[in-house]
């Protein structure tokens, strides 16, 4: 086994006095980068700009439309209310119709609001700002989504939702009755 006075140079026993071999030496090394590391990403999770995004929880028929996120975006499979990203300086409910227009090609009214959602993924936090919208017209179109769906409340838990959609989907069956 190797000791403190043979193995390390002179420099290394006075710093690290307390390790009785090089092996034990590199693990707590190593130990403290991975720490260090981690600590990193949660700060810059913590601290990264929110990005606001808007979702539609569009009613027809006493059914709520959802949509299934395609192999080209983050998530891909999870089910989520659709919407997206806000412009700069674009007010949300604003934001929401053009992005329902753009990614469904379909025009909605929004009837009321929900209660924003802040949710940190890895590598973005969002604010998910949820909106409650009427079906006004248009053909649903599916531009960025694999698969779209009706769903009545029986069956939305059924669903792989993105993780900050969940929230959203509690507070909708809360409200059902009120909703719908």
């Amino acid at each position: 086994m190797e000791t403190c006075s043979s193995a390390f140079t002179e420099r290394e026993s006075l710093l690290f006095p307390y390790f009785n071999s090089l092996s034990e030496l590199y693990f707590h090394r190593i130990s403290a980068t991975f720490l260090f590391l981690q600590v990193s990403i949660i700060l810059a999770v913590k601290f990264m700009k929110t990005i606001p995004v808007t979702c539609a929880i569009i009613i027809h028929k006493g059914k709520v439309l959802l949509a299934q996120r395609s192999e080209s975006m983050d998530l891909p499979g999870k089910w989520e209310f659709p919407g997206g990203k806000l412009e700069q300086g674009e007010d949300p409910e604003s934001g929401l119709i053009r992005e329902i227009r753009e990614e469904l090609g379909i025009e909605i009214r929004v009837t009321s609001a929900l209660t924003p959602v802040d949710f940190s993924y890895p590598t973005k936090t969002i604010r998910l700002i949820p909106f409650v919208a009427q079906w006004l017209g248009g053909e649903i179109t599916l531009l960025e989504h694999a698969q779209y769906g009706w769903y009545d409340q029986n069956q939305l838990f059924s669903l792989d939702l993105a993780p900050a959609d969940l929230p959203i989907l509690h507070e909708l069956t809360e409200k059902w009755v009120n909703l719908v």
